[in-house]
């Protein structure tokens, strides 16, 4: 097992309020344990429901992601922070859109290497609707996102349900959703399926004339 202290100036930050803020991480009452498992992933344990950060020797192990962004927690890998989620839930934790935002944007991220982080980063804006905390666009994005980063044609179709009910709520598509989907076809070679998604996108005011679905859609499967 392993364990790392607070530095004295992460635990100057702490507060203690049930009320989650930006530039609050966990109450000072809180520690850390993390516990390596037999698949290499940290495990949140709570031994006499105490929990040590492990942070230090995980921000020297991997101080920045897969794709060169370091997580919105600094010195915890993306997995941990979804697992610091389910700890501040089970705490009772109220979470602002901020820190719900963060949360995703970690499910995200994870989604390119494990597919099952789709369901978790639903569940997690679920709990948003839950909390009173509407979805906008950039929510139903990052989701749409999540989808499409699993590479599976079961989550395409989700991505697909998620633009429709974004739509219905009154919030439209951009560039940004059509090319998510695009994209999303692209990564597993349904290329009809695409076609009509390039076909609404083109009739965005701020797409310029003269693109071509093959260019775009070759673009989007490589990019």
């Amino acid at each position: 097992m392993l364990r790392a202290a607070l530095t004295s100036s992460t635990k100057a930050r702490l507060c203690s309020k049930n009320v989650i803020h930006s530039s609050q991480l966990v109450s000072s009452s809180i520690s850390y344990t993390f516990m390596k498992s037999s698949n290499n992933s940290l495990l949140l344990t709570l031994p006499s429901k105490q929990i040590r950060f492990y942070a230090e020797a995980q921000r020297e192990k991997s101080p920045k992601s897969k794709h060169g962004k370091e997580s919105s927690f600094k010195r915890l890998s993306h997995e941990e922070c979804v697992q610091v989620y389910d700890f501040w839930k089970s705490q009772g934790k109220q979470i602002n859109f901020t820190f719900y935002r963060q949360f995703l944007q970690h499910c995200n991220t994870l989604c390119w290497d494990h597919p099952q982080y789709v369901e978790k980063a639903l569940s997690i804006a679920e709990d948003m609707k839950k909390d009173g905390i509407a979805w906008n666009l950039e929510v139903y994005f990052i989701l749409i996102q999540c989808c499409i980063r699993s590479k599976s044609p079961q989550n395409l179709d989700k991505a697909f349900a998620l633009q429709s009910e974004m739509e219905k709520s009154g919030i439209q598509s951009t560039q940004l959703i059509y090319n998510s989907l695009i994209r999303g076809c692209a990564l597993l070679d349904q290329v009809e399926r695409a076609k009509p998604v390039f076909t609404e996108m083109m009739k965005l005011k701020d797409i310029p004339q003269g693109i071509k679905f093959d260019d775009v859609y070759k673009h989007l499967k490589e990019l």
